[in-house]
């Protein structure tokens, strides 16, 4: 008996230490999720248990998502133009494959629209990794990564991931 609790401290160490990041903070287990110049962001808000959508003509991905639990809601976006494939698609500005948009929104209410949009352009890339894509049962993984600008401020985006189901219109 002892040596049980022994293996299941052990495990249950290992698996702690698994989920601890030395480099840095937390991200939640939503199903999408980044670091924001390294602080979480996680969706709270999705419609229904879809991480994204699919348009068929042209074929466009997006995944994205808004978290309202913050004192700033925001909101947090990657678009691939034309979904082929597994793999890396390179983001950019607006010819890239790839695009990524991180938005502080307005606070609800208020009678003036002032979103700060951070967008990927020519000088702020990055990249998003579809790592499995189910076309019979909506169902996509991937990783991503960007930074996006909005005049001369620029927010960076990293260990971005989204894994759940897409609706194709």
């Amino acid at each position: 008996m002892g040596s049980m609790n022994a293996r299941s401290a052990l495990v249950g160490l290992t698996g702690f230490l698994a989920c601890s990041s030395p480099s840095g903070p937390e991200i939640t287990d939503a199903p999408i999720a980044a670091l924001v110049n390294g602080t979480p962001w996680s969706v709270t808000n999705l419609r229904g248990d879809t991480v994204g959508d699919q348009f068929t003509t042209p074929l466009t991905f997006e995944v994205g998502g808004l978290d309202s639990t913050a004192t700033t809601r925001t909101t947090l976006r990657v678009v691939i133009g034309s979904l082929t494939r597994t793999g890396t698609y390179e983001i950019g500005g607006f010819s890239s494959p790839a695009q990524g948009l991180y938005a502080v929104l307005s606070p609800p209410g208020d009678p003036y629209i002032e979103t700060i949009p951070y967008q990927t352009d020519a000088n702020h890339l990055g990249s998003i990794h579809i790592e499995s894509l189910d076309t019979i049962t909506h169902f996509v993984v991937g990783t991503f990564e960007f930074q996006g600008a909005f005049g001369n401020q620029v927010v960076t985006v990293t260990k971005g991931r989204f894994r759940g189901h897409f609706k194709r219109y």
